[in-house]
């Protein structure tokens, strides 16, 4: 079987690993003292001091790693082997305490004695099983450490029954290996289901989200276009009574023209037929943004960028003149064909300026400035304002596709969320970079 190294279940072994176990620390420290105990006037009282002082230096470092993984998660959770390997080796030198140990302690000493300090080294392994469980390399590391030593006690020791201790020991050590794989295997199988259920419950909760998104998105295009109809048909009923007005404003002023000289009369018919010229350019602007592309739709019509750009500022600029904002164009491929979702992109323009407008209107000596560059697969498109209230983490918090906005939301948020839905549909990409002076959201339009 393919061993499992994902980097959560290498986490999770990590989190069973570094945990806190006060309990295990306690007893192998006692368990330390009662070796002191037992040999306590069979050896130099100096080897106490070293004995209990290097078992001390292990349970700090026992604390220590953990207290170290605990304040470092995140970087556990990128690199897991160097945790690993801290444990692996922080095993390894408690394994070694406790066969150095017997090495020394055992020597010459009674059967009764080597009973004593079997029975608390079995127990000690059997600790160590339950507190590595989570690692097969420190389990057996610890346990090799712990019980060679031991067994180079036995062997050299002058015990009547040197050789049954010998056989139960081998037989000892293949009964804590067999244990240390069963324990491992056992844990590894649980960590996997929980990961397994922690997943089903965020595809649940993301398939919930999903569906809530979909729900919204699909309201908001019906209302869209609902209100696209409503201004296209009111835009055209506009229209008719306007072309009457301007039939007749011309033949009034061909029948003036040979009868009647007043300059001042000229001026006003001539003024009349501008704001008319006014009133269709903005109808014109109107019905184009009114009718919505289709992103699955394989066949449209081309438009001119500045068409594009024109469209969208015919319908702000009386709103950023009335409210004194400056409003600058620099379009330096005019002529660069949008292919397709050009009613998406005035959209999305006309947007992008009343996100603007509404943070800037009140702001001293306020502008907005859009500037387009052409590229090998795409054209660009920045809209700069003097706004310098949004952050970076704020508004990307509106461009993520998967975040819903809610009622608390800031109205800001509401529109650059519809922006850029309405961008990621034709393959667009809307992007923000805050400066020190100025907010900027660049456009890309995928040609």
């Amino acid at each position: 079987m393919k061993k499992d190294t994902s980097p959560s279940l290498e986490f999770k072994k990590l989190e069973v690993l570094f945990r806190l176990k006060a309990s295990i620390y306690l007893g192998s420290f006692i368990s330390a003292i009662a070796v002191a105990l037992i040999f306590l006037k069979d050896v130099k009282f100096y080897y106490h001091y070293l004995w209990l002082g290097a078992h001390f230096s292990y349970l700090l470092l026992r604390l220590g790693s953990s207290l170290y993984f605990l304040k470092n998660k995140d970087r556990a959770r990128t690199k897991p082997k160097t945790y690993k390997n801290l444990y692996f080796f922080v095993s390894l030198y408690g394994g070694l305490g406790w066969g150095i140990a017997s090495v020394f302690y055992l020597d010459g000493q009674s059967t009764e004695k080597f009973v004593l300090f079997t029975a608390l080294i079995a127990g000690n392994v059997a600790a160590s099983l339950a507190s590595n469980s989570a690692s097969q390399r420190a389990s057996m590391g610890y346990i090799l450490c712990n019980l060679l030593p031991f067994g180079y006690a036995i062997f050299n020791s002058n015990l009547i029954y040197r050789y049954e201790f010998i056989t139960l020991f081998a037989l000892f050590i293949f009964v804590c290996f067999q244990c240390t794989k069963y324990i491992y295997n056992t844990i590894n199988r649980a960590i996997r289901y929980q990961l397994s259920s922690e997943k089903l419950l965020i595809d649940l909760n993301s398939s919930k989200e999903l569906a809530t998104i979909a729900k919204n998105k699909a309201l908001e295009s019906t209302r869209m276009a609902s209100i696209g109809e409503l201004a296209s048909g009111f835009a055209h009923e506009i229209n008719n009574p306007l072309t009457v007005i301007n039939g007749n404003l011309y033949i009034l002023r061909r029948k003036l023209k040979d009868k009647v000289h007043d300059p001042s009369i000229d001026k006003a018919i001539r003024k009349s037929f501008e704001n008319i010229r006014r009133i269709t350019q903005l109808i014109d602007s109107l019905k184009t943004v009114s009718i919505a592309d289709d992103p699955n739709s394989e066949h449209s019509d081309e438009a001119l960028l500045k068409d594009v750009i024109e469209n969208a500022t015919a319908l702000m600029i009386e709103k950023l003149k009335i409210n004194q904002i400056r409003l600058e164009v620099d379009i330096t491929n005019p002529f660069s064909r949008v292919p397709k979702g050009d009613k998406a992109a005035t959209q999305i323009i006309i947007n992008l300026i009343t996100n603007s407008y509404k943070l800037i209107s009140k702001t001293p000596d306020p502008w907005i400035s859009i500037k387009s560059f052409q590229g090998s697969d795409f054209i660009q498109i920045e809209i700069s304002s003097s706004d310098t209230s949004l952050s970076e983490e704020v508004v990307y918090q509106f461009l993520d596709p998967f975040y819903i906005p809610n009622e608390s939301d800031p109205e800001f948020g509401i529109i650059i969320s519809l922006a850029n839905s309405q961008a990621d549909s034709f393959g667009h990409k809307l992007r923000f970079k805050r400066h020190a002076q100025y907010s900027c959201f660049t456009l890309k339009l995928a040609i």
